[in-house]
């Protein structure tokens, strides 16, 4: 990915006006890698208030300059073969988060190998993206080349500061002390990797993180090497053919800190 296709990505498919996310997927965990709640949304379902939300994390989740804190991660070669990371991202991606089954296979794998102090919420997102053939002239031309992708941000879940509340139901104020709220990604990936408008499935992209040097991103086994060969993408099945534009998508929790739950 480069840091015109960061660009291109952040302000075509996650900017609240014409969000390209469809569907969105969420497990809620606690301290002892229990699942608390799962859920499962179209995000054109959701409230205006929500789909801002929600589009604050999808942006925070590509934060960064990339080459200095966002990297592409490549896959080693052994990865590709069933059973391997990329292999099942790449089976998840294709199913659109429509297999439950799948998806509750990454929820446990992430589950199983990320370590964080406190709760937090695994939202995993699926959108498309026609992507539009440009001219020498700046113009823009419908394509028949669609970029499908998902996204995961993991993002911490805290106790929002204890105080009164006003309670509009009641009209009085109440002490708050039980709500929940989600904050700005502490990880995320982006699969496949989206290099120079194309879609590059031997690659994630993700951010580095305030713990990255004791932890490497969920469901990668490899950290980001600018040695690392290139190799090509496997593109033609992703591309071929032309897929509709989303027509919905998810849910439950808001952006950046808004409360999900009362425990």
């Amino acid at each position: 990915m480069d840091k015109k296709s960061v660009s291109e990505i952040k302000t075509k498919c996650f900017n609240r006006q014409n969000c390209r996310i469809d569907r969105m997927r969420a497990c809620y965990v606690n301290e002892e890698k229990e699942k608390l709640s799962t859920f499962h949304d179209m995000f054109l379902q959701l409230a205006d208030e929500e789909q801002t939300k929600y589009c604050e994390i999808f942006k925070r989740s590509m934060s960064g300059k990339f080459g200095r804190n966002l990297y592409n991660v490549e896959f080693p070669y052994a990865e590709e073969v069933e059973g391997g990371h990329q292999a099942f991202l790449y089976q998840l991606q294709q199913s659109e988060l429509r297999d439950d089954t799948l998806v509750e296979q990454f929820f446990d794998r992430v589950i199983g190998s990320y370590t964080f102090p406190g709760k937090y919420l695994i939202l995993l997102s699926h959108g498309v993206y026609d992507i539009p053939m440009k001219m020498k002239d700046g113009a823009e031309l419908d394509s028949e080349y669609v970029y499908s992708f998902i996204l995961c941000s993991i993002c911490p879940v805290e106790l929002l500061h204890d105080g009164l509340c006003y309670d509009k139901a009641e009209q009085t104020f109440r002490n708050r002390t039980d709500d929940w709220g989600v904050k700005n990604p502490e990880t995320a990936f982006l699969f496949p990797a989206y290099n120079f408008r194309n879609t590059d499935t031997v690659r994630c992209t993700s951010p580095v993180t305030r713990r990255s040097a004791t932890r490497r991103s969920p469901s990668t086994s490899s950290a980001p090497s600018s040695a690392a060969p290139r190799r090509t993408s496997r593109t033609s099945s992703a591309r071929s053919s032309r897929q509709p534009s989303p027509a919905t998508a998810p849910s439950k929790p808001s952006g950046t800190s808004t409360k999900i739950s009362r425990r």
